[in-house]
């Protein structure tokens, strides 16, 4: 799930990186215009990051919880 993320948003990465490159070269645009887009960019990202790290942890805290149960041994006492 995270290795697909990543890779995705890889792709999607050096996709924009190779059309601004080109916008760069073909019409000259301002720096400024490439670091806000860019800033923009990395910002979404980490936040999805984040939140796909929280996803991941809480699926795993609620794997070893249903692990935990399963392994529980019941006890039936006999008087």
């Amino acid at each position: 799930m995270l290795v697909d993320f990543i890779l995705f948003w890889a792709k999607v990465f050096f996709g924009i990186l190779i059309a601004l490159g080109s916008l760069f070269l073909l019409f000259a645009v301002d720096i400024k215009y490439i670091f806000a887009f860019f800033g923009i960019f990395v910002l979404s990202f980490l936040v999805r990051l984040i939140m796909v790290f929280v996803q991941t942890k809480k699926y795993y805290a609620e794997l070893e919880k249903i692990k935990q149960e399963q392994v529980r041994v019941k006890y039936v006492i006999i008087n």
